[in-house]
């Protein structure tokens, strides 16, 4: 049976994240259906030059994980992140600050670590163990523990001190960017036929290689799905639309293919922020246009009222003026 496939039944069946990397670069993922935040890129990011050949660690916020060398090619597989437990929506606020995520998202990240089974670090070793007596052939191999330590790989902008380019329409990206972010779906759409998708493009400068160009387009996805979050996408479309195209890039085996859903996918998430933008242009012209009709029956109530007091101001001053005539009259006789 292909490794892939075997353990692609081993995580459907013991209900566990499976990944497999491979120079660094995501290759396979056992829980293709499941959404995990990339939290197992991130913690590879993060772990030593040198590994031994079969290892557990946990993360600060006691989140376990662990993996093994396999293959001719020393492929690396890493069960995880799980938890021992329950987790706790603090763990998830404090993993997801070190993401670069926001703490907000806490609960849907807790729904998706407890979604898995719980594990703790024994239960995490027995599995390694299994795995490696199946791929490796080797029996009661020494499950080593090493030490985990979070990298900076996000920051404030206030941290960045370094003065940044003006930005220039030579500047592909941020120029795409600009688009994307402000509903420009024409422009867009003119932008990447005639900038990305032609002979020599940029796409082709990224790289050739089909796992590296992978790995680019689902951070731009993630990328892409913040940024239509915060220009108003519903949150949870924004993060159904991530999920989607991330399992369209990882059943993908060919570079134009990956071409295709970067710019179906770009322009996918333009269209909503533009339709996003034009209802609350429709709803900001509604409002102004009711107010300023309301403030018109004000204004118009206020002059009617204006004219009544004055009316009756000016009938009660006859009256008064009769009355004392009068009285004066009936003083007189």
């Amino acid at each position: 049976m292909d490794d892939f496939k075997f353990l692609e039944k081993f995580s459907k069946a013991s209900d566990l994240p499976v990944s497999v990397f491979e120079g660094g670069s995501l290759v396979f993922k056992g829980h293709k259906d499941r959404q995990d935040y990339g939290v197992p890129m991130f913690l590879v990011e993060c772990l030593p030059p040198d590994l031994p050949d079969i290892w557990v660690s946990r993360t600060p916020e006691n989140l376990f994980f662990g993996g093994l060398l396999f293959g001719r090619y020393k492929r690396l597989l890493m069960i995880g992140p799980v938890s021992a437990g329950e987790c706790s929506v603090l763990q998830c606020e404090r993993t997801l600050r070190r993401l670069g995520g926001r703490p907000r998202e806490a609960g849907t990240f807790q729904k998706v670590i407890n979604g898995f089974a719980p594990c703790d670090v024994s239960h995490l070793r027995n599995c390694l163990k299994l795995l490696n007596y199946v791929l490796n052939g080797t029996e009661d191999a020494e499950v080593s523990g090493i030490d985990f330590k979070w990298k900076d790989l996000f920051f404030d902008a206030e941290e960045y001190l370094i003065e940044m380019p003006p930005e220039t329409e030579d500047d592909a990206e941020e120029l795409m960017m600009a688009f994307i972010r402000n509903g420009k779906v024409k422009e867009l759409e003119v932008f990447l036929n005639e900038k990305l998708f032609r002979m020599g493009s940029s796409t082709d400068k990224i790289s050739r290689n089909i796992n590296e160009r992978r790995n680019y387009i689902i951070g731009a996805n993630t990328l892409i799905s913040r940024m239509a979050i915060q220009e108003g996408v519903d949150a949870r479309m924004a993060k159904t639309l991530a999920g989607y195209y991330l399992d369209l890039l990882m059943r993908t085996e060919n570079l134009k293919d990956l071409d295709e859903i970067f710019y179906k996918l770009a322009v996918d998430y333009t269209k909503r922020i533009e339709s996003t933008k034009n209802f609350v242009s429709y709803e900001t012209k509604n409002l102004w246009a009711m107010r300023t009709l309301r403030l018109r029956k004000m204004a118009s109530d206020a002059a009617a009222l204006r004219r009544e007091s004055f009316a009756s101001g000016t009938l009660c001053f006859f009256f008064t003026k009769q009355y004392l005539q009068n009285k004066t009259e009936k003083i007189n006789i």
